[in-house]
């Protein structure tokens, strides 16, 4: 669990930096920009913790990722469709 802390952080680090170091904005940057802090919120920690419970459960390497991929989706909303 601490490498998902230190994982959100160091992703949350990243972000600030940039969007202090890089001011130009296009339509495309800020539709970007505008989805992606859910996803190193929400989405990093969320599938850490998942595969954490989901080990020396007997799964394969494929329906652990299966399983996780399934309960994330099932978990975190996509984001809201662009008007």
């Amino acid at each position: 669990m601490a490498w998902a802390t230190c994982d959100s952080a160091l992703c949350v680090g990243v972000l600030t930096v940039f969007r202090e170091a890089v001011t130009r904005s296009t339509r495309l940057s800020a539709e970007l920009a505008a989805d992606s802090s859910s996803v190193y919120i929400l989405h990093v920690p969320l599938v850490a913790a998942l595969q954490y419970c989901l080990a020396n459960r007997g799964l394969s390497a494929a329906s652990a990722w299966a399983a996780t991929s399934v309960l994330t989706m099932a978990i975190v909303p996509p984001p809201a469709a662009a008007a």
